[in-house]
């Protein structure tokens, strides 16, 4: 009689069997065999047919389809987050066919609309091949078609640069909200929008729910479209805060310069002039300020400054050119009885016949320029160049500020820093704090001042040493 556990056994390895069968065939994969795709899905088809104006009631659904097979994973998020229905009218559902998707609203597509239904390059086949660019439906609900457009730049307002996959809207009176997304560049873009104002608000959708949460990054605009016509705007984003920028600490740049860094970035529209701040010591008088600047002014300081070094050192050495090639001293001539040879062994003075010119002082080599902050610093620069801009020319903010003295603080003191008034990015006031500074000992004790202090007013005349040729000249003359 055979062993009631061995049928047992078989069906055990049947059944194994037969799940790994089902688990081979719902596994998404490349197919065997056969030439690589490299071909990414092309869109052949939709339904409806693109500017199609309805008639009808249109419950949906839109329909995309492909030329090959599509995988049910994209390559980003989900595959309700592929496709972008503007405006948004209700809750939207991305069902997946094997070489279509399937696009519903929440209580069908409303009547008197223009609906653009968006897919974004996300979609891949069973090969990984993504596709390159998004795809629009623009179709009617029994609303004209407008040829009309919003565009611009979504952009970080501490680096300049474009924000990639930032959901901006465009909500009008009557609190329709158009939806779209920026490229990998930044650029946004609604179209076929109806005449009318629009409040137009970019953010970071980190929990992709298509609304603007308090602390995501993001940025605000307002516009308004006349008719069939097309509207520029760019957008700033910031990141929202609710505290005023803090004082961290105090360094020396050079003898007569100290950086202050915040742990905020400040506004650089905020008048620098109007922040308080005092370096002071106990029991002494508080040390002579010139001058406080941020991070833009000083760079452009900075420029100004040695432009107009360059340019004195142009003038004066032109000056001297001059001098050298036009004035020539004859030489006497040498008495036969007094000739013979040089007992001094003296080589012969090639210079003879020429002036002598002074030599000039050392010109200063100008102020520093700002070290890189660790960690970065936005937008700024490491050192050196002009300060940069937004890409309509604004100001790009810094963490810095530089407060330029009349004289040297004494070295190896500690010093008290206490600044009042100043405005972070968000334009939130009363900044500031406290912070200890100490100037190290120069290592070159014999400089009462640092070579690269420049006063804070230059010269508007350029002045030359008196040239000691001329004297010269004059006591042979007389």
């Amino acid at each position: 009689m055979p062993s009631p556990t061995k049928p047992r056994a078989l069906l055990t390895l049947l059944a194994v069997a037969g799940v790994g069968l089902i688990g081979a065939c719902a596994r998404q994969g490349a197919p065997p065999g056969g030439p690589q795709d490299r071909r990414p899905p092309v869109v052949v088809a939709t339904e409806p047919d693109t500017f199609t104006v309805l008639t009808k009631p249109f419950d949906g659904p839109v329909v995309f389809r492909f030329d090959e097979r599509i995988s049910e994973r994209p390559s980003t998020g989900t595959l309700d987050d592929a496709v972008l229905v503007s405006p948004l009218t209700g809750n939207v559902r991305v069902s997946h066919g094997r070489r279509s998707l399937e696009v519903t609203v929440g209580g069908g597509f409303e009547p008197g609309r223009v609906y653009r239904v968006t897919l974004l390059p996300v979609i891949k086949d069973l090969f990984n091949n993504t596709m390159p660019d998004p795809v629009d439906l623009v179709f009617s609900t029994g609303a004209e078609i407008v040829p009309s457009a919003i565009a611009g730049l979504a952009w970080d307002r501490i680096t300049g640069r474009g924000m990639d996959d930032v959901v901006v809207t465009a909500t009008t009176e009557d609190s329709t909200v158009y939806l779209a997304r920026t490229d990998t560049g930044g650029i946004y873009a609604f179209r076929y929008l109806v005449p009318g104002a629009y409040r137009l608000t970019a953010f970071e959708d980190r929990n992709r729910n298509d609304e603007v949460d308090p602390m995501e990054p993001q940025g605000v605009r307002t516009d308004s479209l006349s008719g069939p016509d097309t509207l520029f705007t760019d957008i700033p984003v910031l990141q929202p805060d609710t505290t005023p920028a803090h004082l961290t600490s105090a360094t020396m740049l050079d003898s007569v310069r100290v950086v202050l860094l915040f742990d905020d970035y400040l506004d650089p529209a905020a008048a620098s002039a109007d922040i308080e701040v005092d370096i002071s010591r106990e029991g002494r008088r508080s040390e002579r300020i010139v001058r406080v600047f941020d991070e833009a002014e000083y760079a452009v300081y900075v420029e100004d400054t040695r432009a107009d070094i360059a340019r004195r050192d142009s003038v004066r050495a032109a000056r001297e050119a001059r001098v050298r090639d036009t004035m020539t001293v004859p030489v006497a001539p040498v008495r036969p009885d007094t000739a013979g040879v040089d007992t001094t062994g003296a080589a012969p003075d090639s210079t003879r016949g020429r002036p002598t010119v002074a030599a000039r002082p050392a010109r200063p080599a100008g102020p520093p320029d700002l070290p890189p902050v660790a960690g970065g610093a936005g937008g700024r620069p490491a050192a050196g160049g002009a300060p940069p801009t937004g890409p309509e020319g604004e100001t790009l903010p810094g963490r810095r500020l530089v407060v330029q003295l009349r004289e040297p603080p004494m070295a190896d003191t500690t010093y008290a820093v206490t600044v009042q008034g100043a405005v972070n990015i968000n334009g939130l006031p009363d900044g500031g704090g406290e912070a200890d500074l100490v100037r190290k000992t120069p290592a070159d004790t014999a400089a009462a001042h640092d070579s690269t202090s420049v006063p804070d007013t230059v010269p508007a005349a350029d002045t030359v040493p008196p040239d000691t040729a001329l004297v010269f000249l004059r006591g042979r003359n007389r």
